[in-house]
């Protein structure tokens, strides 16, 4: 659900869930004028892609509009550490470069039975 106030939030516990975390993002970051939704979108995949397969779904998924930019939050069940992989790694784990590349910043921060992966792009319009 989304509300004038710029804040979109979604479940997303199994993988066929991810695609309408997508589709309700794009829609709401149309509504925000934000040009660079695309980016956004990959972003927020990224990251809600990784709860669903690595740690026992996304909890909570929140897209906020605020003041020039967007910030997507992914709040999910383990304590692991989201990790950058390896460049020597065959598969898995590159997400997270995709999110360094595109993201003016990101991080992780621990919650009591799980932590939040949140990444902050500017709202380009």
């Amino acid at each position: 659900m989304s509300d004038p106030g710029g804040l979109l939030e979604q479940v997303a516990g199994v993988p066929a869930e991810i695609a309408a975390v997508r589709r309700a993002a794009i829609a709401h970051l149309g509504r925000c004028g934000c040009s660079n939704a695309a980016d956004a979108v990959l972003v927020l995949s990224e990251l809600v892609t990784n709860a669903v397969l690595h740690a026992g779904g996304a909890d909570r998924v929140a897209v906020e509009c605020l003041d020039g930019s967007i910030r997507i939050s992914v709040h999910d069940k383990t304590t692991d550490p989201a990790e950058v992989a390896d460049e020597t790694r065959d598969v898995g784990g590159r997400g997270l470069r995709i999110v360094e590349a595109l993201a003016d910043r990101w991080g992780t921060d621990p919650l009591g039975a799980g932590k939040v992966v949140w990444a902050v792009l500017p709202c380009r319009t």
